[in-house]
């Protein structure tokens, strides 16, 4: 039997338009030989989910499932940056709904985007205006303290979109956010918060 290469690179050629254009195969017809190169590291980004308006003591995975607490508990112990994301389902009370914080403020030390721009109606997190519920006082906490475990080296970015904050009666450093990394807001409001 003959060798059947040429006639395979034949029929090849007249798939591409060079018909009529018989090669012989051989190893300078191939050109350059098929190698792999190691590309940068990829990660995909990770989504929490929250589904409730509750509010809990979180020291673990699967503490207060569903609650916005456990979403940024769960958010800052995977690497890379990571969104959450609110459910828009009517029977979950949040679209145009209020997380009340009941354990103190929301920590936060990774890149994490809280994005809540899905709810037509918004969503409100209230600290509560501290143990005595009136405002001014600085006897509460304020609703994020966002750090920075890099110590200034590369920040990490924390976006917050689509909230209403209210409530924050810290007596230092921000009624409403704390910050020591890169912060971007959307379409937030801050309303009645206060900080010394």
């Amino acid at each position: 039997m003959k060798n059947p290469r040429p006639l395979l690179l034949h029929f090849a050629g007249l798939l591409c338009g060079r018909a009529g254009k018989q090669r012989n195969y051989s190893p300078s017809f191939r050109g350059r030989r098929l190698h792999c190169e190691t590309c940068e590291e990829r990660r995909v980004l990770a989504t929490f989910y929250v589904a409730n308006d509750g509010d809990g003591i979180v020291t673990g995975p699967g503490d207060q499932p569903g609650t916005l607490r456990q979403a940024i508990f769960d958010a800052d112990n995977v690497a890379g940056v990571d969104e959450i994301r609110f459910s828009t389902n009517p029977a979950d009370g949040l679209n145009g709904g209020t997380i009340t914080l009941t354990q103190g403020e929301l920590s936060i030390s990774e890149a994490v985007t809280i994005d809540a721009a899905m709810l037509s109606l918004g969503l409100t997190i209230d600290a509560g205006d501290g143990t005595d519920g009136v405002f001014n006082t600085g006897d509460g906490f304020r609703i994020f303290n966002i750090t920075d475990p890099t110590s200034g080296a590369a920040p990490p970015l924390v976006t917050l979109q689509g909230l209403t904050l209210t409530g924050g009666d810290s007596y230092f450093g921000g009624g409403a956010i704390f910050s020591r990394a890169r912060l971007s807001l959307a379409d937030c409001v801050t309303e009645t918060d206060r900080t010394s």
